[in-house]
């Protein structure tokens, strides 16, 4: 108000001069001065100060923790026995950071070292952990570039993650109904594909078994089966009884 009363007087002036007087433009206006000397932002622990010099390909990653689960899976290395980060969930709030990737080794979760542990102990540590979780881990060399095509399927059988015990993780699982549409979103694993359902894109993505998996349970279930002779008995006794036939004519 005070920056118009020099300015020379027109309509468009005046209109705003009584607009800014409105009362419910002046409580609208305080609202927003009080919020935006506010400070939103999570509050993040301090960075330890005690990182020796020879730990400089170490990162420090925190992550805040919301209701929606991690998006992560850890496994112990096949070879060197640490604990890794084995898939980051498409969609997940550790996907979305983009600060872990597949392959990171942990070395530290909120303080507690890792080295020794198992797998389930470094995620009850997790779910220990209220408000932030810090990571201290060692970057994996090569990150994985995802550079894949969106697909679409259509089930063709329920599936039910908590029922399929080769599921490297069933609370990863996606769980869907025959005939659903499925968004494929993630194919870097042979085995393991990630998917959402089409009627909740928003949500996070889950595992389902791949194209190549489905088709190596249906051989092994077929070749799993009871061999049953006397089905080719019965069909061979038939073929020759005809054959008999046509002879003797």
């Amino acid at each position: 108000m005070e920056l118009l009363r020099g300015v020379p007087q027109s309509t468009e002036i005046r209109e705003l001069r009584r607009l800014l007087r409105n009362p419910n433009l002046k409580a609208l206006l305080s609202a927003h001065d009080t919020v935006a000397q506010k400070d939103f932002e999570p509050i993040l622990p301090p960075l330890p100060d005690n990182i020796p010099e020879n730990e400089e390909a170490m990162r420090i990653v925190c992550l805040v923790k919301n209701k929606q689960p991690l998006g992560a899976t850890i496994k112990r290395h096949e070879i060197t026995g640490d604990i890794v980060v084995a898939r980051v969930i498409h969609g997940g709030l550790a996907d979305r950071s983009g600060l872990l990737y597949a392959g990171d080794k942990l070395v530290e979760v909120n303080g507690v070292r890792v080295e020794g542990l198992e797998p389930e102990q470094v995620i009850h540590v997790l779910s220990l952990s209220q408000g932030t979780i810090m990571f201290k881990l060692i970057p994996v060399f090569d990150r994985p570039v995802s550079n894949q095509t969106t697909l679409y399927v259509r089930a063709m059988a329920d599936y039910w993650p908590l029922q399929d015990p080769a599921i490297p993780c069933a609370d990863a699982g996606l769980p869907f109904k025959k005939g659903e549409i499925l968004q494929i979103v993630d194919q870097n694993d042979v085995l393991w594909w990630q998917a959402r359902q089409v009627s909740n894109l928003s949500a996070c993505a889950g595992l389902i078994p791949s194209n190549h998996l489905l088709k190596r349970k249906q051989r092994e279930f077929w070749w799993s089966q009871p061999f049953q002779p006397h089905v080719c008995l019965k069909s061979t006794i038939c073929e020759c009884k005809f054959l008999q036939g046509r002879h003797a004519d």
